[in-house]
């Protein structure tokens, strides 16, 4: 009886990995519960510096989206927070103080996050962030922030 019970619970197993219709996969998702408590913010709500998220980047996280958890916050904290959708530019940043660049893929990695990776940025882009005062988030987990990460730091 156990033998038949074991050879059942296999053949079940089977036919479910082998034929269910539906893949599963992880998924980040921002968690909008997410509101750690501020006792004392930097600044009253809508008066503090401008912070620009990079959207411009075939970004993977974004102000709307993944991102839209730590945008909360820092709203919350005081901070004003805009999304940034133009290649960057000294006209482009202008208007913000601090700029988050997270994942920033060029057009042909966007989809398809195989070597070769070619550079999120333009060289006038670099650039313009180089003359912005303060660039103070960056995630180089692809090759083009971490070329924009040693273009900066060799001036």
């Amino acid at each position: 009886m156990r033998t038949i019970k074991l050879i059942f619970a296999f053949s079940l197993y089977l036919v479910i990995s082998t034929f269910d219709p539906i893949e599963i996969k992880a998924q980040q998702v921002p968690d909008p519960d997410f509101k750690p408590p501020i006792e004392n913010p930097a600044y009253a709500e809508g008066k503090g510096p401008i912070v620009l998220i990079d959207e411009a980047h075939f970004n993977y996280h974004t102000a709307s989206g993944r991102y839209q958890s730590y945008v909360n916050l820092l709203r919350r904290d005081g901070y004003v927070v805009q999304a940034s959708k133009k290649k960057f530019s000294n006209e482009s940043l202008k208007a913000g103080k601090i700029l988050v660049i997270a994942n920033a893929l060029s057009q042909r990695n966007e989809r398809n996050w195989n070597p070769p990776f070619d550079p999120s940025f333009t060289d006038e882009e670099v650039a313009a962030v180089r003359d912005l005062r303060r660039c103070v988030a960056e995630s180089a987990d692809s090759a083009g922030s971490d070329r924009l990460s040693k273009k900066s730091r060799s001036t």
